[in-house]
């Protein structure tokens, strides 16, 4: 008895140190205050909470794992920037373990491996930059279901999107594609069986046929020195030009006034800028606006 009542005093305390751990905001972890790190708040984190990142730079050299249900929210994409390491990133789902994430308002600087994301159904990446190092791919997706990738920058990376295994189902809208070998990649996986045993007219068609597991749908992106798509084709809205960057060379992606990206977004009202105008293409809306 007297340990079933210490139990539940524990217990207790533990949800009270929850909700108290950002007045107003049961549900919040804070990096840094609650948690020092990200790895640190994603270990502590249960479904349903935001972990809520300050501006500053934050290196996750051995990554962290995002656990079902969990939002990671940055202070801004020019504010808050996360440096992974040589594992990079994954949200991997078995067996439906990991699904509803969402990652919005940051930067991530990928360096060898990229964001992979796989087997999740419902997720969200929005108004973040992505900046890929050594030529690396900024974003690997894999058997995902109702997955958005919504004003966002993906900067200099040998592949920008790759899909990979499918079935995927996966919208990208109002985002930037910029100076990347390969914009989007629709990767073919080899045919089963041996190769040399496969007739050639056989393998032809395999590899000129669209994949069938894949639904992309792309609209209002923007593509600058792009060189190829690969078994995929830009959206009827999508555009190919210049962004005019404030100074890419120096990682400022905000948007010039004479950027054709300023209220080059979906006309929609729900993808409205905050200030009630029509939708910028890219992670950072001008700031001009009157």
């Amino acid at each position: 008895m007297k340990k079933i009542i210490a139990f539940s005093v524990i217990l207790f305390l533990s949800l009270c140190l929850r909700a108290s751990a950002a007045p107003g905001d049961k549900y919040a972890i804070r990096v840094p205050g609650d948690c020092k790190t990200i790895r640190e708040a994603c270990e502590k984190s249960f479904p349903g909470d935001t972990i809520y990142i300050g501006a500053g730079e934050y290196t996750e050299k051995e990554g962290f794992t995002v656990k079902s249900n969990i939002k990671l929210v940055g202070q801004g994409a020019d504010k808050t920037l996360i440096k992974l390491g040589k594992s990079g990133l994954s949200i991997i789902s078995t067996r439906g373990s990991v699904n509803n994430v969402a990652i919005k308002d940051l930067s991530i600087e990928v360096n060898g491996q990229p964001l992979r994301v796989g087997g999740v159904d419902s997720f969200l990446l929005k108004d973040c930059v992505l900046i890929s190092r050594n030529l690396s791919t900024c974003i690997e997706v894999s058997g995902v279901k109702n997955a958005q990738i919504l004003n966002c920058n993906i900067v200099n990376a040998s592949y920008g999107l790759m899909l990979w295994g499918g079935p995927i189902e996966l919208a990208v809208r109002n985002s930037v594609f910029y100076n990347n070998k390969v914009g989007i990649c629709s990767a073919k996986l080899p045919p089963q069986g041996n190769p040399r045993d496969l007739p050639k007219e056989y393998l032809e068609e395999y590899y000129n046929k669209p994949r069938e597991d894949i639904n992309l749908t792309l609209a209002y992106n923007l593509f600058y020195n792009v060189k190829d798509f690969i078994d995929c084709r830009k959206g009827e809205k999508d555009v190919l030009l210049d962004p005019r960057f404030a100074n890419a060379a120096k990682d400022d992606f905000h948007l010039r006034g004479d950027s054709p990206c300023v209220d080059g977004g979906d006309p929609d009202a729900k993808y409205n800028d905050p200030d009630g105008s029509r939708n910028d293409i890219g992670a950072l809306p001008f700031a001009g606006k009157k």
